[in-house]
């Protein structure tokens, strides 16, 4: 018989994360045209 312990290998897999949303806050101002704040809006 040997004496040679065997174990298997386990794989640890690093615990990923989502990434957490940005805060965006939109200013009404006379200087943005419309068109880009409803772009921003629907995220297109």
């Amino acid at each position: 018989m040997s004496d040679i312990a065997t174990r298997p290998r386990t794989k640890v897999l690093p615990k990923t994360e989502r990434p957490r949303l940005h805060k965006v806050i939109l200013l009404n101002d006379d200087y943005t045209p419309r068109e880009f704040v409803v772009l921003v809006l629907k995220a297109e």
